[in-house]
C-alpha cells in the first residue's frame, strides 16, 4: 500500500471513489442531488487548488482504494475507502496519517460510521443531526 498527498491531477480519480461509495452514506432524497454535486470532479479540483482540503491518497497497484481529506483547522473532512478494502486497517491507516499534527480532530461521521470512529478514539459531541438531507454525529479527538 502507498500512501501520498494528493494533487489536483487526482481530483477525478478522487471524485469516482467517493461516488462509489456514496450510496453509504445517509442522505434523504430531497438532499441527494445537492449532496452528490459536493463530490464532482470540479468541486475536488477546487478543494485541493484552493488549500481547503488536504487529501492523502491510498493506492494498490495505482489504484486509489482510499482517500482522507483534511481540512486546514484540524476536520476530517472526507474518509473513503473502496469496499473491497475495506475492514483491512486501511481507514484507520488514512486517519492517522490525516491526522498527524493535529492535537484535536473534529468529525461529522455518518451513523454508519460511528463505531469505527469511536474505535480510533473520538467521541460524539452531540446527537445525530441532519444538515442538508445529510444524517451525522459530531464527533471530537483530543490527543
Amino acid at each position: 500500500m502507498k500512501l501520498r498527498k494528493a494533487d489536483s491531477d487526482d481530483a477525478t480519480a478522487i471524485s469516482k471513489l467517493i461516488l462509489s461509495l456514496a450510496d453509504s452514506v445517509d442522505v434523504s432524497a430531497s438532499g441527494r442531488e445537492a449532496f452528490l454535486a459536493t463530490f464532482e470532479t470540479k468541486v475536488i479540483e477546487r478543494l485541493i487548488t484552493d488549500n481547503e482540503v488536504n487529501y492523502w491518497l491510498a493506492f494498490e497497484d495505482r489504484q486509489l482504494v482510499g482517500a482522507i481529506g483534511m481540512k486546514p483547522e484540524g476536520h476530517l473532512f472526507h474518509l473513503f475507502v473502496d469496499r473491497g478494502h475495506q475492514s483491512l486497517g486501511l481507514g484507520k491507516m488514512l486517519v492517522e496519517k490525516g491526522c498527524l499534527g493535529f492535537d484535536r480532530v473534529t468529525v461529522n461521521s455518518a451513523p454508519s460510521a460511528i463505531g469505527f470512529y469511536e474505535k480510533l478514539g473520538f467521541m460524539g459531541t452531540g446527537d445525530i443531526e441532519t444538515r442538508n438531507g445529510v444524517s451525522f454525529m459530531p464527533m471530537l479527538f483530543h490527543r
